[in-house]
């Protein structure tokens, strides 16, 4: 009779271990469910696939400096005296590709500096390419298309 209590017993403690090891991975899985969708969505995309950028990810500073630095590039390319500042980032995007290629809709106070005739700032909104390689003994690359404000 004691060898039959001691069977169920065993039994009973085997299935009360298995009972509690389902459980805990049951509650480990749920747990990360919402990380494991995060990284589905992001290997779903299309390899080289443009993913627009949210609002928070518009107002960061990393978008911000990325842009003032591009503003930099077009105000050196205008040899003269007009400087550009960011007034708004409108839109944005990023693609992978050998690198990252960052397209901004921005909107841009142009304005006078130094010795030049000291014209009022003029708001205007360009799309600004940067294009980062994957590459470090490569520069990055910028590009700037104005915009007209019916396109915007």
């Amino acid at each position: 009779m004691r060898a039959r209590m001691a069977i169920i017993w065993d039994f009973a403690l085997t299935m009360y271990r298995v009972a509690l090891f389902l459980t805990l991975t049951i509650i480990a899985v749920v747990g990360t469910l919402h990380d494991d969708e995060n990284i589905r969505a992001r290997f779903e995309q299309p390899l080289g696939g443009i993913q627009e950028l949210t609002e928070a990810a518009l107002q960061s500073d990393e978008a911000r400096k990325r842009v003032e630095l591009a503003l930099e590039h077009l105000s050196n390319q205008k040899v003269g005296c007009l400087k550009h500042r960011p007034i708004k980032i409108r839109s944005g995007s990023r693609q992978v590709v050998n690198g990252f290629i960052f397209v901004f809709v921005v909107e841009v106070e142009s304005f006078s500096v130094g010795e030049c005739d000291s014209a009022p700032g003029v708001s205007e909104v360009y799309k600004v390419t940067i294009y980062e390689p994957a590459a470090r003994d490569r520069q990055t690359e910028y590009s700037f298309e104005k915009l007209s404000t019916t396109e915007t």
